[in-house]
C-alpha cells in the first residue's frame, strides 16, 4: 500500500475524530446542550447608594430549553417547581456579594424566556445583614438592595432601588484540550499534504 493512501486514510480517520470531539462539546449547532453565561450590571437610582454600580451573572444549562413559547427554569434543587436550568446566580452591590446559596425566595432564582428571549429574572436572597431582590417591572429589570436592620417604626435603616441592564450572553470558554487537539490535527494534515506532494514528485522523477 502506498504512503499516499495510508496518509489519506489516517487523515480522514483523525478528521472524523475531530468532528465527533467537537460535537461532544456542543459545537455542532443549536441541538447540542450548552452552558450559557449571562452578565448584567446594576445602577442605584434611588436611595443612599444612588449612583453606585454593581454586577451580576448567572449560568444557565439549556438542556431542557426549546426556545418555543414561555419557559421558566429554576435551580437544580429537588424542591424546585420549575425545570432545572439555573446553575449559579451571583450579584454584587454596595460591597456585598449575594449568591444562589443565599436565596430564600420561593422557587428562586428563576429565569423566564418567551420564544427564546429572556424576559424575566427572579432572585431574593440575603448576605449577612443585607438583602437583595432582583425582578422585573413591566419590560424593565430592577433591583432592591436593603439593610435588614429595622427601626422602631418598621422602616429599614436604608435601601437603594435601581435598574438592571438586560442580561447579555458571554461565550463559555472551550475546554483547554479542544483547541490544542484541533490545532494538532491541522498540523498533521499539513504534514500529510507535504508528504503526498513529495511522493508525487519522486514518482515523477522516477518515470522521467
Amino acid at each position: 500500500m502506498s504512503n499516499t493512501n495510508t496518509n489519506s486514510r489516517v487523515t480522514r480517520t483523525l478528521t472524523g475524530l475531530a468532528v465527533a470531539f467537537a460535537l461532544s462539546f456542543g459545537l455542532g449547532g443549536t441541538a447540542s446542550a450548552a452552558l450559557l453565561n449571562y452578565n448584567f450590571s446594576l445602577t442605584g437610582t434611588n436611595g443612599p447608594l444612588s449612583g453606585s454600580t454593581g454586577t451580576g451573572s448567572f449560568l444557565f444549562d439549556d438542556t431542557s430549553f426549546s426556545g418555543i413559547g414561555t419557559e421558566t427554569f429554576g435551580p437544580f434543587d429537588i424542591n424546585s417547581f420549575f425545570p432545572d436550568g439555573v446553575v449559579s446566580f451571583d450579584v454584587s452591590f454596595g460591597g456585598i456579594d449575594f449568591s444562589i446559596s443565599g436565596d430564600t425566595g420561593f422557587d428562586t432564582p428563576s429565569i423566564s424566556f418567551f420564544n427564546g428571549v429572556l424576559f424575566d429574572l427572579s432572585y431574593s436572597g440575603f448576605s449577612g445583614d443585607y438583602g437583595m431582590v432582583v425582578g422585573t417591572s413591566g419590560n424593565d429589570f430592577q433591583f432592591l438592595f436593603y439593610d435588614t436592620g429595622l427601626l422602631i417604626d418598621g422602616r429599614a435603616f436604608g435601601s437603594t432601588a435601581g435598574s438592571v441592564t438586560t442580561p447579555s450572553i458571554s461565550v463559555v470558554p472551550l475546554p483547554a484540550a479542544l483547541p490544542l487537539f484541533l490545532s494538532g490535527l491541522t498540523g498533521f494534515g499539513f504534514v500529510g499534504r507535504k508528504r503526498r506532494k513529495r511522493g508525487a514528485m519522486a514518482e515523477g522523477f522516477g518515470s522521467a
